[in-house]
């Protein structure tokens, strides 16, 4: 193709500046699920990595889904306010 024909086609990729703070975002969450107890990470993983639901989780830990439920919850809390902490840092 010839490339006067490329001229007005927008790129499919992201803006740099974009990029970055999508990169920044991704490095912040890794840090913040860094901190979490390991049960936490793995409640985390399970729900959002391998996308299974609290019933699946709870027979797998061996936990009630009552437990997984409130576990969970209390983890995304805590991913909550550690990004919240980071952006009042960057402000």
């Amino acid at each position: 193709m010839p490339l006067e024909y490329a001229v007005g086609i927008e790129s499919a990729d992201p803006p740099p500046q974009e990029e970055a703070e999508r990169r920044e975002e991704y490095e912040r969450l890794r840090v913040c699920l860094a901190i979490l107890p390991q049960r936490e990470q793995e409640i985390i993983s399970l729900k959002f990595g391998a996308e299974l639901n609290n019933r699946q989780i709870a027979s797998v830990l061996g936990l009630s889904e009552n437990n997984v439920g409130t576990i969970l919850f209390r983890a995304i809390c805590k991913l909550r306010n550690c990004f919240k902490d980071w952006s009042n840092e960057k402000s």
